[in-house]
């Protein structure tokens, strides 16, 4: 019988424990399940030139700019500022910051030099913002450097970084941490970006634009894509690529806009792994004038951060595309009346958007649909959503299938990328089947319209 207390009170207290830790643990998953959608202006801060932004380990997220030096932000899940500072050591103007997995946060832009008109620097600060170091960089047989890039993978293992070389009148280049030169000419070079995964695998994209016709449009571009595999350069004419996306399956997905004498397409494109062209996409969109990036998501498809211009009122726009570029939605964000995007993240259940409105840094924290309090779903239509077109890639038998509807007849038109016609036929049956294994192998745009009123429009790949 002695000994029957002391079980019981160990009972109790092992019991107590196991409460206090499944309490713990319903708080700790339910601030973590319940995220904070927000757009939040940052006034007054003088920022004169944005860099970027990373979410942190801790659900935060991290900034960085100019202002009267280079400046870092902390910002806490909410949206709320936890620290701000302006560095105190060599670096003057911040272009691109990310949080490695220790926790420092590591940041890439430049500083004054007494010895070159601009030198490099990586500087790398603790959690709190304090500085640990710096490193410069600077030029070998020229007039100074720039430091423009930096990414890091997923899993925060590694990164990289890249910097631009100012060689007197000629020979600018772009040079990778790891010496790679990607691109360098006498007129113009662009390193637009890097992309990396969890197995240390990286591309970045860069363009040369040349040959300027009367109008100033671009009539002739270069693409370089270098790897850590390879280096390789090809020609697409009139187009502006702008973002590269190492996609879960190890290719690269590219985006850009192509611009043929004022008609504007936003433009995908995909890689295999050396670096043949696989598929073409074209999405119209003409109040898209810049890409600024593109990320692969966890269904695989595309998030996608463009700047517009529509009624010559500035914004930014983010959408989402399918794995064939068939647009899912997408969304508009203004800040102050005008805004104009920088970069974003994929996170768990949404994104985080870094743009500038007025001169003030622009943070938007999105649901997995691009939301925020203040942003709305695009309503898809009951007609749009009676229509399915599977399967989705095909061998060119496809099957259409009706929902019930207020409509019984519709026009299917079936159109290449150049946007010409190639097979139309009217659909009624609620099930029907049709035989386009005619067509040649690629991606195709299918449009359904009755009574004159498009209702459902996308793409479908024929293998």
């Amino acid at each position: 019988m002695n000994n029957i207390r002391p079980r019981i009170l160990l009972h109790i207290r092992s019991m107590q424990k196991f409460y206090t830790f499944l309490i713990s643990f319903l708080l700790v998953f339910n601030l973590a399940s319940s995220a904070q959608y927000f757009e939040r202006i940052y006034s007054g801060l003088n920022i004169s030139d944005l860099g970027s932004l990373d979410n942190t380990m801790d659900s935060g997220f991290i900034l960085c700019g100019t202002q009267d030096g280079g400046f870092l932000m902390k910002l806490k899940a909410n949206g709320d500022t936890e620290w701000a500072i302006t560095d105190t050591g060599s670096m003057q103007n911040s272009a691109a910051v990310i949080q490695d997995a220790s926790g420092h946060f590591v940041v890439i832009g430049s500083g004054p030099s007494q010895q070159w008109n601009s030198q490099a620097v990586v500087s790398t600060y603790d959690a709190s913002g304090n500085l640990i170091s710096d490193m410069p960089i600077p030029p070998v047989n020229a007039l100074g450097t720039w430091g423009t890039t930096i990414t890091r993978s997923p899993d925060r293992q590694s990164s990289h970084y890249c910097f631009y070389t100012d060689g007197y009148t000629a020979d600018n280049y772009f040079t990778m941490d790891n010496a790679q030169v990607i691109g360098g000419d006498q007129t113009y070079v662009g390193i637009n970006s890097i992309s990396m995964d969890d197995h240390g695998n990286y591309y970045a994209a860069a363009n040369l634009d040349f040959d300027m016709d009367s109008l100033f449009n671009w009539r002739n571009n270069i693409l370089l894509l270098s790897s850590n595999h390879f280096s390789r350069t090809a020609n697409f004419y009139d187009t502006k690529i702008s973002s590269s996306a190492i996609t879960s399956d190890g290719l690269v997905m590219l985006a850009g806009l192509y611009d043929s004498l004022g008609t504007k397409y936003l433009r995908l494109m995909k890689f295999d792994s050396s670096a043949n062209l696989m598929w073409n996409c074209f999405i119209g969109d003409t109040s898209i004038y810049a890409v600024q990036q593109i990320t692969e998501t966890a269904d695989g498809g595309f998030a996608i951060l463009c700047a517009a211009n529509d009624g010559n009122i500035q914004h930014i726009s983010f959408f989402k595309v399918d794995a064939y570029g068939t647009v899912v939605w997408k969304q508009h964000f203004y800040g102050n009346g005008t805004a104009y995007p920088k970069n974003f993240k994929v996170l768990d259940d949404g994104y985080a958007i870094l743009g500038i409105t007025s001169g003030d840094p622009y943070v938007i924290r999105t649901d997995i649909l691009g939301r925020t309090g203040s942003t709305e779903v695009p309503v898809t239509e009951d007609r749009k959503s009676a229509i399915s077109v599977y399967p989705n890639p095909s061998n060119g038998i496809v099957n259409i299938s009706l929902a019930e509807t207020d409509l019984t007849v519709f026009s299917l038109s079936v159109l290449d990328l150049q946007g010409r016609v190639v097979f139309e036929s009217n659909v009624s049956l609620p099930v029907q089947q049709i035989d386009l294994s005619f067509l040649a192998k690629g991606v195709y745009q299918f449009k359904f319209t009755a009574k004159n009123e498009e209702l459902k429009s996308g793409k479908f790949v024929i293998e």
